[in-house]
């Protein structure tokens, strides 16, 4: 949490200072948004790379709660929709995706 909260310049103590973090209501060392969206977009790009050259023209991620340190998250997409889009030479792919945490609980959207 704290190596990548660096790596992106995310300096919010929540991500860093954990007495800090204890004394807030997340009661812990949380993740910086950046990273679960990070991980969930690049499934993305490692999947489709495998057979085309695919990309990312628009996501919409909602952040539901606080992803806290030592936290697994399991990331899941399907495909929605997915037609040929002649002005892109490609194929234009519709997804929705879930990001879960070991309770079961929605972490995003």
């Amino acid at each position: 949490v704290k190596t990548f909260a660096t790596l992106v310049n995310d300096l919010n103590p929540l991500h860093h200072d954990e007495a800090y973090a204890a004394q807030s209501r997340f009661g812990g060392l949380i993740a910086s948004g950046t990273q679960p969206t990070a991980h969930f977009m690049a499934l993305l790009a490692t999947h489709f790379s495998t057979y085309a050259q695919p990309l990312g023209l628009e996501f919409d991620i909602k952040l539901k709660k606080a992803a806290h340190a030592g936290d697994t998250l399991v990331m899941s997409w399907r495909v929605h929709d997915a037609y040929w889009k002649p002005s892109l030479n490609g194929d234009l792919t519709h997804l929705e995706g879930t990001v879960t945490n070991q309770l079961g609980r929605i972490q995003a959207i």
